[in-house]
């Protein structure tokens, strides 16, 4: 080995140390985990895929991250016998860990065309704050970053024959959109890609169906158990009649922010698709396209109220192209790219490098933005971060966990809270949650909202009916509006009734067909001419 290949092994592998370090530096896990956490402890106590006992709601938008932290718990809990009150905290954390130093392994060993595409990979993301704040967080997102990745290296890999190619990478991208729906849109242009190159378009939309296997049988079994393609918390944030002009300018705000709290992020997704467009390099062309495609549909739904969360993803597909070009050692324009990195990355005091181990603090009021963006690991990092010098011992985990989570109907209560994630989770499985937002709540969630002109992306406030939280604590409908309780006795019967009753299917196909939708239309309608 010569010295100056030795020299980038050496630059390589010190850059792993201190993604390592780093990494361990900021973990953390997020409010919004704590909703996943409630659900995973009723299902692996038999209680159902459920956030309430009895109510098949789906309030988890990632299935697969959730059946692999189930399945870590459920271990943990019934076979090892490991009940411990944070449990739950330190096991998606560690798995969150391992994913991420996986998926920066991956990119800087296998994927990298050479050292130096490499050590500019690794200082990217290592100097990213939506990339590293969102390699742990307690979400989904160090999954999506390891399948995504995984998906680049098949599709840069020669070596497997060109259908079985296909066959891979659609059962990659498969198990990503099980894991997140939307991450549909960075799969797509490179699938398309693929399809073109061949001849045998037929076979290949064949190849790329078995593939799909893994989420067209959960979105089988989710229409069967839930009633519903999708996760409760889509028609909470979906449905809000909010005009598509003030989601646009949200979108905006979302990259403006990003752009000033992060700007090594957003400065090297843009730089890399003009480079590349400019240059049209074919191979890397449909990765190009993943990248607009989202940071499209991220404008489209307004963005949310993560900072930088969307583009986590987006800042590795960054890298990994960077990682493809071919480098000279005294190539002038390399130099400036590293010296770049590092400087955003060093100058920024709120990005990863120069976080310290207090991060946050204060009024925790003072991390969300005008426009309703929070710096949520700024948030919740003192509570709720794995090497915070103040995390509180009764945060983390809850009394309910482990073999303290028992159902008994007679301590059945309802409660309206804000914030669902801890909260909720503390509260046990006794208690009936649902929140302002009505992510837990299938009638809230198709409700219209208190106010579309008064909201925070990401939390919009779904009006109660009358006596709703009567009819919840009795079980007998109590809701004033006769409409609206003829459409909550169909919806109830769907996510209450009978899970094999065929009485119960026919309900489902109707109400996805939108044939009761006119029972809330009119709800909606005379509410808004009560308002004016």
């Amino acid at each position: 080995m010569n010295p100056l290949t030795r020299r980038h092994k050496y630059y390589k592998i010190s850059l792993l140390f201190i993604y390592v370090i780093v990494l361990l530096k900021t973990a953390w896990i997020t409010d919004d985990a704590y909703i996943t956490f409630r659900s995973i402890e009723n299902f692996i106590h038999g209680y159902g895929l459920v956030h309430n006992v009895g109510e098949r709601v789906q309030t988890f938008t990632h299935p697969l991250w959730f059946f692999i932290l189930s399945g870590a718990n459920y271990i943990f809990q019934k076979v090892l016998l490991l009940d411990y009150w944070s449990q739950m905290y330190f096991t998606d954390v560690f798995i969150s860990i391992i994913l991420s130093i996986t998926t920066v392994l991956l990119i800087a060993l296998l994927i990298a065309k050479s050292s130096l595409g490499a050590i500019l990979a690794l200082i990217i993301l290592i100097s990213s704050r939506a990339f590293m704040d969102y390699s742990t967080s307690g979400l989904e997102n160090p999954l999506t970053h390891l399948l995504f990745a995984f998906f680049l290296y098949v599709l840069f890999e020669d070596r497997w024959p060109k259908l079985n190619k296909i066959l891979m990478l659609s059962f990659i991208a498969g198990l990503g959109i099980l894991n997140r729906l939307d991450t549909f849109l960075l799969y797509l242009p490179p699938l398309l890609f693929e399809i073109s190159k061949s001849k045998q378009k037929i076979r290949n939309m064949i190849f790329i169906m078995l593939g799909f296997t893994p989420i067209i049988l959960w979105e089988l079994f989710s229409l069967f158990y839930y009633g519903t393609f999708f996760p409760n918390t889509a028609y909470a944030k979906l449905n809000t009649g909010i005009s598509r002009t003030a989601l646009l300018k949200q979108g905006l705000l979302y990259f403006s922010d990003s752009f000033l709290m992060d700007p090594l992020t957003l400065l090297s997704v843009l730089g890399v698709v003009i480079f590349i467009l400019y240059k049209k390099q074919r191979k890397l062309m449909p990765i190009v396209g993943s990248i607009l495609l989202y940071m499209a549909y991220i404008l489209y739904i307004g963005g949310d109220f993560m900072s930088g969360r969307f583009f986590s993803s987006l800042v590795l597909a960054t890298a990994v192209i960077l990682s493809q070009i071919s480098y000279k050692e005294k190539h002038t324009a390399y130099g400036i790219l590293i010296v770049l990195a590092l400087v955003l990355g060093l100058l920024n005091n709120t990005a990863p490098l120069r976080a310290p181990l207090n991060y946050g603090g204060g009024n925790v009021r003072n991390y969300i933005n005008h426009s309703g963006i929070s710096d949520e690991r700024a948030y919740y990092f003192r509570r709720l971060g794995l090497l915070s010098l103040e995390r509180e011992n009764e945060i983390p985990g809850s009394r309910y966990s482990g073999k303290d989570w028992i159902y008994n109907a007679e301590k059945r209560s309802v409660e309206i809270i804000g914030p669902m994630g801890v909260d909720g989770y503390h509260l046990g499985p006794n208690v009936h949650v649902i929140d302002w937002n009505s992510l837990a709540d299938p009638l809230m969630s198709r409700l219209p909202l208190i106010d579309t002109f008064q909201w925070r992306i990401g939390h919009f406030r779904h009006q109660i009916p009358e006596g709703y939280l009567e009819t919840l604590s009795s079980g007998v409908n109590k809701i004033h509006d006769k409409s609206v309780a003829k459409y909550y006795d169909k919806l109830k019967f769907i996510v209450r009734g009978d899970l094999f009753n065929p009485d119960r299917i026919l309900e489902i196909i109707k109400f996805n067909l939108g044939k009761y939708d006119y029972l809330i239309d009119s709800y909606s309608f005379s509410r808004i001419n009560l308002v004016i």
